[in-house]
């Protein structure tokens, strides 16, 4: 005897009562095997839905369907937590659905659920990342660099070599996150600027003042110059921009119509390259 009725076929869904509640199930599912898991995740003998579409299928044979759960579904960013016999696993807007490593599904728990940490008995992890120390005895400058076991990591998990600790800062920690200096350096997330000298580096003032006028992209674009170079600095690049500027101490920045520019007295630059005049 079937456990379900079939209310309404609506592709991609099937509307079905199962134990009393009104359930809306992908059309390709295992109705009598069916289980909903979270808001957007169900299983069925199979398989993994989100919502109406087939997830992880790759992964299928490493994972146990049948104890198989969601721990958390984030409600407004990509971030989910499963768990099953042998292991515990994340999906996020920071990497693709992948086990945490050693993690343990019975003493596992999340820590901060809106910024990725979580942790069991013996491991804390940063998303899908296994920390190479125990936040409790860390010290988070910001949301980019941590001090642990007297190194600096980037990323909370990349360690920067040869730092000099007792100077190390981040320049700006609440609004560029991801540069830092000590005596001897600029750092760009973990790397080394060689070109930038930390003695005279500072970001241009107009493009960092708490009252600065709105530009596209301004959370993430900055200008920056030492003695000897300019910068275009976007945060999400992977390297700064040297600008080849003959008056360094003319360089400055301005908003034109919403867009930042940098300039000196010959050149005007947009996202670090000269603009055609």
């Amino acid at each position: 005897m079937k456990s379900y009725q079939v209310i309404e076929i609506n592709p991609p869904y099937v509307i079905i009562e199962k134990d009393g509640a009104i359930y809306s199930i992908p059309i390709e599912a295992d109705i009598e095997s069916w289980q909903p898991l979270s808001q957007n995740y169900s299983k069925d003998k199979k398989h993994i839905y989100f919502c109406a579409s087939k997830v992880f299928n790759k992964h299928l044979r490493f994972l146990d369907l049948e104890t198989l759960e969601v721990i958390f579904e984030h409600p407004s960013i990509t971030l989910t937590y499963f768990s099953d016999a042998h292991g515990v696993y994340i999906d996020s807007f920071m990497g693709s659905f992948t086990s945490l490593e050693g993690a343990n599904p019975v003493t596992f728990k999340i820590t901060d659920k809106d910024k990725g940490f979580s942790s069991d008995q013996f491991a804390d992890y940063y998303f899908h990342e296994r920390l190479p120390y125990r936040i409790a005895y860390a010290k988070f400058l910001n949301e980019h660099y941590a001090i642990a076991n007297e190194k600096v990591y980037a990323g909370y998990i990349k360690e920067i070599e040869n730092v000099d600790l007792s100077t190390f800062e981040v320049i700006i920690p609440n609004l560029i996150e991801n540069v830092a200096k000590d005596k001897n350096h600029i750092y760009f997330r973990d790397k080394v600027v060689e070109q930038a000298n930390p003695k005279t580096f500072r970001f241009v003032d107009a493009c960092i003042a708490a009252d600065r006028p709105y530009y596209l992209d301004c959370s993430i674009d900055f200008y920056a110059k030492d003695d000897t170079h300019a910068y275009f600095v976007r945060t999400i690049a992977r390297d700064f921009k040297v600008i080849k500027t003959k008056n360094l101490s003319n360089f400055d920045f301005k908003v034109i119509n919403e867009r930042g520019y940098a300039y000196d007295q010959l050149n005007i630059y947009s996202q670090g390259k000269k603009v055609k005049r």
